[in-house]
């Protein structure tokens, strides 16, 4: 994802946060305005209610309350206008993005609205984001060398994938490697065990391939699982795609 949307998105998370925030507080903070009159060198407040107003100069907690009131109504109008803008920036951003890869030909072999499938906001895995340190032909961020030469084939193929996906299991939350749509527009997963030297790792991939059998994935059907042998050249991945996910 560009650094720059990032912090956008960062930042209007933050202003949605103290946005509701200030939403619940005001909820709670009954009555109606404040209002201050002046009287010589005197100030004297009132709260508008009901259509009328009611004198409150000598009752203190409840002019802070009211004034704490107003000052949250003033800052909701500030900040759902700045984020307002945000989105405005992010969307014209996409706008430019778009033309710019149109332009560059980067959309490759897909078609427009298999390239805004892939790049639609998704939940992704949250895990260990530290290790998608390989980047595709496309600028997907991938943990293994072996899932960037799966995800590298997929692109130059033309065929459109979400990586780390969620998906929800009975009992269990995953995020498969690959999450393919095919030309008639069913779902693909495809996991790469590619860690099978290390302990405890081939039970939880024998774990997570039954969960997906129960749930009514199918291996070459809807269900691709490959292992580190089976993807020791581009050669092998390309036969696999051809075989299974083209056709």
């Amino acid at each position: 994802m560009n650094i720059t949307y990032r912090i956008l998105e960062i930042r209007i998370e933050a202003l949605q946060l103290q946005i509701k925030e200030f939403k619940s507080e005001k909820r709670q903070l009954k009555g109606g305005r404040l209002k201050r009159r002046r009287r010589g060198d005197k100030f004297f407040y009132t709260e508008f209610v009901g259509g009328r107003e009611i004198g409150i100069t000598n009752d203190l907690d409840r002019i802070h309350m009211l004034s704490r009131k107003r000052m949250i109504s003033k800052e909701l109008i500030s900040l759902e206008k700045e984020v307002s803008v945000l989105q405005k920036v992010i969307k014209d951003l996409d706008v430019v993005s778009a033309q710019k890869m149109k332009n560059d030909n980067v959309y490759g072999n897909y078609s427009l609205s298999d390239w805004e499938w892939m790049n639609e906001e998704y939940e992704t895995n949250p895990v260990y984001p530290e290790s998608l340190q390989y980047v595709t032909s496309l600028g997907v961020r991938v943990r293994t060398k072996s899932e960037l030469a799966i995800a590298n084939a997929l692109e130059r193929n033309g065929i459109p994938y979400r990586y780390e996906q969620r998906l929800d299991l009975p009992g269990k939350t995953y995020y498969p490697d690959f999450t393919i749509k095919k030309t008639d527009g069913t779902l693909l997963i495809w996991e790469h065990n590619g860690a099978m030297h290390k302990e405890g790792y081939s039970e939880k991939a024998a774990e997570r391939t039954s969960r997906y059998e129960s749930a009514g994935y199918r291996q070459h059907t809807n269900l691709i699982i490959t292992y580190e042998s089976d993807v020791k050249s581009q050669a092998d991945i390309d036969k696999i795609i051809q075989r299974f996910v083209i056709f």
